[in-house]
């Protein structure tokens, strides 16, 4: 038996649940009026967060939700959240935070994978679901928080209308108690599955003896409550010290961030060094040099580049304490210590973890080689949910394999150096080269593709795709750009920045495996590349192309369907006919109608992107980020923005176009007059490809679209025209 294991053992009894210690034990010893959660204007005591999970407890119950089955949480973090996630495992279910940010695709395979018979979902991520509620024949309840939607019963009324008493299942230590969903390679997640004593191992090890958290801190968590990171930092470390949380339920703007640290005066702040970068540049620009009562700063979900470290160092004089954690270990088991911290470095063992570094045959590297980090604690995942073959990669035996490439010095320091599969964090999130890979592979004009993490001038990292073009195709800005659409079309929201190179041929092994550390190599430094010894007028950059005025205005250079083998529903968006919203507009007869819809449109789009409940609401004087849009909603809204025109538009859009209404102005002056313009294209190419007779009918139709193009809009074809 394991040292770990022993201990184990030794501090939690037999039969446990994790209720007992971070809700139900503030009340037996007395902090039932202590403030537990800061939300807004909301205060929740530990006696109403006692109360209240009792109830959603009772909810639970009240509709045969019996042990072992699946609760889903789709929820902001609020109170509610809380509630839900202690409620459910008091009952002995197990709860299954999902993450906010995604679409149907991704939420259809969750809920279908976990078998959930009860869905909690705000009525703000309501939206994405409704395609798919109906596809899922083992969720019997679905409850909405937070406003009326559907028919769907209020969370709000239940728990008014439930028992405030609850008694606690009788679970043992090793139950579940909840999966985190993480993803992996194949781009498919994984339930992570975590039973009732890791929660109090990682708050114990980690919270408690590595930080020193307090009853008297107050933390606050930029990392969400869906996140393993968040759902420590935000939760259960202040509630296993009857300490305070501050949740931030809207999208962490610096502002915001700011915002929350003014007004609470927390001590303790968790954040990602992506959130740190932007947080140091607005400090910067504002001259702030006070986080106020802020006396420690903890940074993980990806490394943290030293300037960074050393640049928030000497602006508030606070360390970030770097570390590395995972889904699997449930939080951070490397990390620096409070006064001890070294930017570059992630630091030293938590007590009660060990770890190991060994080489592709499993033995043990000396300090100073670079090999597989495994670790060993007893808050790692039992395994994952029905993934078999997974679980036996990842879990060996006592030991957890991170494919994470690190080296130890002498002094017992960790220093990160990469992923053993290549995998990339981007913004916190893993992001697979492969998963890219296989994308752009569907693009009719990609003959084969590499792609990589490079690092930006932060130090933070982001995809880069290296093409190789079929035969016959040269490379071009508007192939580029065409390919980040067509990325951003087919992949998760935080695959959506990515950088295209073209080059000749990709550097591999002699088996045929792609040789990552050259493309790594080449990271910024590669020119557009020559193609068929021809040589280009201008290089390739960054994932967000900043095309000249002309090269935005003119068509994207056309790629014969016929020669390519490809049908019309595979033809990329700068090719394809009007959308429906475009015709919509099209039958609009006046400039002003025109603009009146348009701008509807996109404060439609806005709102979905922002969680606003109301278009209307939206101010389409003020700029985008003052709106609270980030970098992450702001790809997500010209995603969307792209699909519904039609149209490729440029990705530094929001800056170029600051304002709903100045972005109005340009969609209705240069996009829809391309869209005319491409539409008849489009129309004349697919006739092109049929017979004579077909062809002539589609020329036709090509012809009255011309027709009832506007003054202005004719115009700006014809120029466009000359233009070549």
């Amino acid at each position: 038996m394991s040292r770990n294991s022993f201990e184990t053992m030794n501090i939690f009894p037999e039969r446990f649940n994790a209720a007992t210690v971070f809700i139900d034990s503030h009340v037996n010893e007395g902090r039932a009026k202590r403030p537990a959660i800061f939300c807004g204007e909301r205060v929740v005591s530990y006696g109403d967060l006692h109360e209240n999970v009792n109830r959603f407890g009772n909810v639970l119950l009240d509709r045969d939700i019996r042990m072992e089955e699946r609760v889903a949480i789709l929820l902001p973090d609020i109170p509610e959240f809380a509630f839900a996630f202690f409620g459910t495992m008091k009952t002995g279910a197990v709860a299954v935070p999902l993450n906010t940010l995604l679409g149907p695709n991704e939420y259809e395979y969750m809920l279908g994978d976990s078998r959930a018979r009860l869905l909690v979902v705000h009525a703000a991520l309501l939206a994405p679901l409704l395609p798919i509620l109906g596809r899922l024949e083992h969720l019997k309840h679905v409850v909405v928080c937070g406003g009326d939607i559907g028919g769907y019963p209020r969370l709000e009324a239940l728990l008014q209308n439930a028992l405030p008493t609850l008694d606690t299942a009788d679970t043992s230590r090793d139950d579940t108690a909840f999966w985190l969903y993480s993803s992996g390679t194949t781009g498919f997640p994984k339930g992570t599955v975590h039973l009732h004593h890791d929660m109090v191992v990682a708050a114990d090890r980690y919270a408690i003896q590595t930080l020193g958290i307090e009853g008297s801190d107050l933390s606050f968590s930029v990392a969400k409550l869906f996140f393993a990171y968040g759902l420590g930092n935000g939760l259960y470390f202040p509630l296993r010290v009857g300490g305070t949380s501050v949740l931030l339920p809207d999208k962490p703007m610096p502002d915001a961030v700011f915002g929350v640290v003014d007004r609470y005066q927390p001590t303790i702040f968790y954040s990602v060094p992506t959130s740190y970068a932007a947080l140091l540049q607005t400090a910067e620009r504002e001259g702030r040099t006070s986080l106020g009562r802020v006396r420690m700063c903890v940074s993980a979900g990806e490394p943290l580049p030293k300037p960074l470290f050393d640049r928030w160092l000497a602006r508030f004089g606070v360390e970030i304490l770097g570390g590395i954690g995972s889904t699997e270990a449930l939080h951070i088991f490397i990390s620096n210590r409070p006064g001890e911290a070294r930017g570059g470095s992630t630091g030293r063992m938590v007590p009660g973890y060990d770890a190991r570094i060994v080489d592709d045959n499993g033995t043990e590297l000396p300090p100073g080689e670079v090999g597989t980090l495994l670790i060993r604690g007893d808050s790692i995942a039992s395994g994952y949910w029905n993934k078999h073959e997974q679980t036996k990669k990842t879990i060996l035996g006592e030991w957890c394999d991170t494919r994470d490439k690190f080296r130890v010095d002498e002094e017992g320091f960790y220093t990160y150096a990469g992923r053993s599969d290549d995998m990339m964090k981007v913004g916190g999130q893993w992001v697979s080269p492969t998963e890219l890979e296989s994308v752009l592979q569907q693009h009719p004009a990609v003959l084969e593709s590499g792609v990589v993490g490079i690092v930006d001038a932060q130090g933070l990292t982001n995809p880069a795709a290296y093409i190789v073009l079929k035969e016959g195709l040269a490379a071009s800005p508007e192939l580029a750009l065409e390919l980040q659409v067509f990325v951003r079309e087919n992949t998760a929201p935080h695959h959506y920045s990515c950088w295209i190179e073209f080059i000749d041929d990709l550097p591999k092994t002699a088996t045929g495996k792609i040789q990552r550390f050259k493309l790594r190599r080449m990271s910024g430094k590669q020119p557009m590349a020559s193609q068929q010894g021809q040589t280009p007028s201008q290089p390739i950059m960054r994932g967000n192309v900043d095309l000249d005025e002309k090269s935005q205005r003119e068509d994207l250079p056309a790629i014969s369907r016929s020669e390519l083998g490809v049908q019309a529903d595979s033809i990329p968006i700068t090719t394809r006919p009007m959308t429906d919203v475009v015709a919509r507009l099209e039958r609009l007869t006046t400039t002003e109608e025109r603009w009146d819809h348009l701008s509807a449109y996109v404060r439609s789009q806005l709102a979905m992107v922002l969680g606003v409940d109301d278009p209307s609401s939206i101010d389409t004087e003020s700029g985008f980020f003052d709106l609270g849009m980030d970098s992450t909603a702001a790809v997500a809204f010209t995603n969307r923005l792209e699909v519904g025109l039609g149209h490729s538009l440029p990705a530094t859009l929001l800056f170029k176009y600051s304002s709903p209404n100045t972005l109005v102005d340009y969609i209705v002056d240069e996009v829809l007059a391309q869209n005319a313009d491409r539409g008849a294209a489009f129309e004349v190419g697919q006739a092109a490809d049929t017979s004579q007779s077909s062809s002539q009918g589609a020329s036709r139709e090509a012809l009255n679209k011309v027709k009832r193009l506007s003054d202005q809009e004719l115009e700006a074809l014809i120029d466009r025209k000359l233009q070549r």
